[in-house]
């Protein structure tokens, strides 16, 4: 059964793509801007813009900004096209961002466009693969399903790693670097809203992520110096082709949505933090959420 159903997505990564309108249903896309928002923030917790999202089958996994988020996907399927959709969440206690446990929010996605795949017959499948015959393809799917849980449980282990560097490494950090970042931040922050002033509260919001993002962006600074670890085109690549496994779609999409955000470094920021995980990840032991 998830043979055929990856032999589905298959055909509906080289299909055809057209606007639609109407019930949304698996395989569909949504191009948009996306936001997460929890209840007690008053600014987003997470926001992507001109992103493309694969509304998900009930067995597979749906995530926005890199937090699953499997029942805004349910909620997904059945829905109208409509310009702006809004969905609430509720994270778990267990949830595998300790900073959304228990937490309830809503989700956005704003200035929505919708396409309908037409799916490639298998045919055009094994063309695209130079693969000789469906038999050989399957055996490639079962290859290829086995990767897709790999990567899975590398991203919950990346998320530990992360996380428990968050919150016992310290070290000097530059403030003249987070007070650049927070004034970057502010400023995109006044275009996007279009307001006047920020509030008290959205500027401390902002200077906690500037701190957080700094921190991290430090860490991985000192870990690439001390293990040598540079990031090259190759490495990109690879982080691009992960995303577009993740989203279901067509790696160049994802690189001309970062191209289009001028946000190229934040690809190669993702590279550098997976090449670190890699390197480092027989020095660790992970333990089970549950």
């Amino acid at each position: 059964a998830f043979v055929d159903s990856e032999k589905i997505e298959q055909q509906l990564l080289f299909g055809t793509k057209s606007t639609f309108n109407g019930t949304l249903a698996y395989g569909d896309e949504i191009e948009c801007n996306a936001s997460i928002t929890l209840n007690d923030v008053d600014e987003p917790v997470a926001s992507i813009k001109k992103c493309t999202l694969r509304i998900p089958n009930e067995h597979q996994i749906f995530s926005i900004a890199g937090l699953q988020l499997d029942s805004v996907g349910a909620e997904l399927r059945g829905c109208q096209s409509i310009e702006e959709l809004s969905f609430h969440i509720d994270f778990p206690d267990d949830y595998s961002v300790k900073a959304f446990q228990g937490k309830s929010g809503a989700v956005q996605l704003t200035n929505c466009t919708f396409l309908r795949i037409t799916p490639s017959s298998i045919e055009q499948i094994l063309e695209q693969y130079g693969t000789p015959n469906e038999t050989i393809l399957r055996t490639q799917i079962k290859l290829s399903l086995q990767h897709n849980f790999d990567r899975q449980n590398t991203n919950f282990m990346m998320q530990q790693f992360y996380a428990y560097l968050n919150e016992n490494i310290e070290m000097p950090f530059s403030k003249r670097i987070i007070n650049s970042q927070f004034e970057e931040m502010c400023k995109k922050e006044l275009e996007t809203s279009e307001e006047k002033e920020l509030t008290d509260e959205q500027k401390k919001l902002l200077m906690q992520q500037a701190t957080k993002h700094v921190k991290r962006l430090t860490i991985n600074a000192w870990i690439q110096r001390t293990y040598q670890l540079g990031v090259s085109e190759e490495d990109i690549d690879k982080q691009t082709n992960i995303l577009a496994e993740e989203r279901r779609v067509r790696p160049s999409d994802i690189k001309e949505e970062f191209l289009a955000e001028d946000k190229i470094n934040i690809l190669s920021n993702l590279a550098s933090e997976r090449k670190i995980f890699d390197r480092l990840q027989d020095k660790m032991i992970f333990t089970d959420a549950t």
